[in-house]
């Protein structure tokens, strides 16, 4: 008999383009995916997004809800999205990156703490 043990990982997911509401579905759903493990680590990245409407920021109001520290977002300190996030005061309550780097290094420390 063999027993597989699964350690918790950290995973990324990169998103591009002008997110609205019919994207919010696939979205969450790729979300649903890359955070079925408990205690996998989620870095969402906005690097290439240029647009989010209001049904993307509550998926990732959600998601920040269920996953607390385990999702990292990176967003442009000079984007588009950054300024819609600035806007609605929520950079405070995401953890939200200028860089990769960043939420890579953070996403490490939090499995550390798991």
């Amino acid at each position: 008999m063999q027993l597989e043990v699964t350690r918790p990982a950290i995973q990324e997911l990169a998103l591009e383009g002008e997110l609205d509401i019919f994207q919010a579905a696939t979205v969450e759903d790729q979300i649903r995916r890359r955070t079925s493990l408990p205690g996998d680590v989620l870095i969402l990245s906005f690097q290439d997004v240029r647009y989010v409407s209001s049904a993307i920021v509550n998926v990732l109001v959600s998601y920040r809800n269920q996953l607390g520290e385990r999702l990292q977002i990176v967003v442009p300190a000079d984007g588009t999205v950054r300024r819609i996030l600035r806007v609605l005061r929520l950079e405070e309550r995401l953890d939200v990156h200028s860089t990769l780097e960043s939420a890579r290094a953070r996403a490490r420390r939090v499995l550390e703490l798991a």
